[in-house]
């Protein structure tokens, strides 16, 4: 068996934000269009939750009501409250609300998209339908490629879904109804690929017609435009003199998760058409029981075969997997038709990562008026949805004056945000202990390591003093009027060497203002009142 030595994909599934492909709103669905070396991961069950989005219209927000992702064709549609007009302005953000389950923008290895910043949303709609450009076939594979300034819609098409192919031997012979066994769509890549019910020869002249379904989904853009209707188009033949007869060959398996990869080696490209069941794959584990296949995606291009497994394995884990071609159209083959070999307990490359066993460690502790934080440092976020309650912390203060508690608990990024029940004042001094409750709603990270218990942890107190009052101007008592000092008496105080309006006398000193002769006089001794004089009394005649 040949060693895989292709780098792991490691890299999360990337918004597109520019060009024809950006973000697109028409009605109540909102279309976001991703890059990623795989396809997105299909599980409904691990889909993000409506609520990890914020759509604003208009500067109003437009809640999310359902979320639809499509794995191949990387697209996910978000359905609206409120349908968007023609020209209105709007943008679209994501977080991962719950980055400690399964569910979230991930691709099918399961690398996952924490959050993208809010991103501007095209509201002029496409009223172009899709146009044929192509057509070309290899063997039992007929290809049709469109032009269009978005992408096809995604949605799967059933049975032959209005195509019909005909052909003709090089000869001029009777026409060939080769029958078409399946439509399958690539969105991104604008392409139809029909799975003939036989295959092309090489030289045969091959025209394939399209009629639109009068029920099911047919050929249409992502905005709903339909492609017309063909009628005995043109195919170009590239089935080669020397038919492919080579079936692909097994060359790795590796695992991540609940994700098995198997690539083959394949001149061509794998048969895309879906499968069901387990398609004759077994996984085995040797730490117990087998592990059963849910689901099966072919990447044709890529010749890749994902199985998703009954549950994720650990990163210690030693898995093999057995391959036994089953009956019907489930069989893995290539485009021309050849099936790949059997498989019997194959080795599978286990790059599920090790996991994060450290517990968050608390850094600062501040409190601000009611806002009291606590930072954490880990490799991952904490988790928001199992928190610790109100009652797992208790708060000491300097003040006897009034009690305070915790009301309000609340997680963001590695920050525990306290409540308080009152605002702290510039000078209490405040230790905090929090008790780790039973149970799963305690401080810890996105990969459920609980942070410890701590008792009496200083808190740094960042409230600010209160500003202080100014004192009030006083108010001039009416009692009292011509309080204002007179012209003469304000012009004497100012100018001391003024003196009933003439100058001093060089060498003089300066002459006493009223001012200071007023002061002298009040801190001169006074002698005290003299007996009042009697009048005189006239002599008698």
């Amino acid at each position: 068996m040949t060693t895989d030595t292709t780098t792991p994909d490691t890299t999360a599934p990337q918004l597109i934000t520019t060009g024809a492909t950006r973000p697109t709103a028409s009605g109540n669905q909102l279309v976001l269009r991703f890059s990623d070396a795989s396809n997105l991961h299909a599980d409904p069950a691990r889909k993000p939750a409506p609520g990890d989005f914020a759509v604003l219209v208009a500067g109003t927000p437009n809640a999310v009501t359902a979320v639809a992702v499509d794995g191949a064709a990387k697209t996910i549609t978000l359905t609206l409250t409120t349908a968007v007009t023609v020209g209105q302005t709007a943008t679209v953000a994501y977080t991962d609300g719950t980055p400690s389950d399964t569910s979230g923008i991930q691709d099918a290895i399961g690398n996952r998209l924490p959050d993208f910043a809010a991103t501007e949303v095209n509201t002029t709609p496409d009223t172009t339908p899709p146009l044929l450009s192509s057509a070309t076939v290899n063997g039992n594979q007929l290809v049709l490629t469109y032009t269009e300034a978005t992408s096809l819609d995604a949605a799967a098409l059933t049975g032959n879904a209005g195509f019909a192919v005909s052909g003709h031997g090089a000869d001029g012979t009777a026409p060939i109804a080769y029958g078409v066994f399946s439509a399958v769509v690539n969105a991104t890549a604008k392409t139809v690929t029909l799975t003939l019910k036989a295959p092309v020869l090489h030289g045969q002249r091959v025209t394939v017609s399209y009629t639109k379904p009068t029920t099911g989904p047919g050929v249409q853009d992502a905005t709903g435009n339909e492609a017309a209707n063909l009628i005995d188009q043109a195919v170009a033949n590239n089935t080669s003199a020397e038919a492919d007869t080579t079936p692909p060959v097994f060359r790795s398996a590796t695992v991540n998760g609940n994700q098995l990869v198997l690539t083959y080696t394949e001149a061509n490209n794998l048969e895309g058409a879906a499968r069901t069941g387990s398609a004759g794959f077994a996984v085995n584990s040797a730490e117990g029981a087998a592990i059963p296949v849910t689901g099966i995606v072919v990447n044709a291009t890529a010749n890749t075969v994902t199985l998703t497994l009954g549950r994720a394995v650990t990163h210690t884990e030693r898995l093999t997997v057995s391959y036994t071609k089953p009956g019907g159209n489930d069989v893995v083959q290539d485009a021309t038709g050849n099936d790949a070999a059997n498989l019997s307990n194959e080795a599978v490359s286990n790059d599920t990562p090790i996991p994060e066993t450290v517990p968050p460690e608390l850094g600062d502790v501040t409190v601000n008026g009611d806002q009291l934080e606590l930072i954490y440092a880990d490799e991952n976020k904490l988790d928001a949805h199992h928190t610790a309650p109100a009652s797992a912390f208790a708060l000491s203060s300097s003040s006897d004056d009034v009690a305070i508690r915790v009301r309000s608990v609340a997680v963001t990024g590695k920050t525990v945000t306290l409540t308080l029940s009152r605002a702290v004042a510039s000078d209490e001094v405040l230790t905090l202990s929090y008790t780790k409750p039973a149970g799963d709603n305690v401080i810890q990270d996105a990969a459920s390591n609980d942070a410890p218990s701590f008792g009496k942890q200083d808190v740094e107190n960042l409230t600010p003093e209160p500003t202080p009052a100014l004192a009030p101007t006083p108010k001039p008592d009416p009692a009292q009027p011509n309080q204002t000092p007179s012209h003469s008496m304000r012009t004497a105080t100012a100018c001391p060497t003024h003196r009933k309006g003439r100058p001093s006398a060089p060498g003089a000193p300066p002459a006493a203002t009223a001012t200071t002769t007023a002061l002298r006089t009040a801190r001169r001794p006074q002698s005290p009142p003299s007996a009042p004089r009697s009048a005189a009394v006239p002599a008698p005649r």
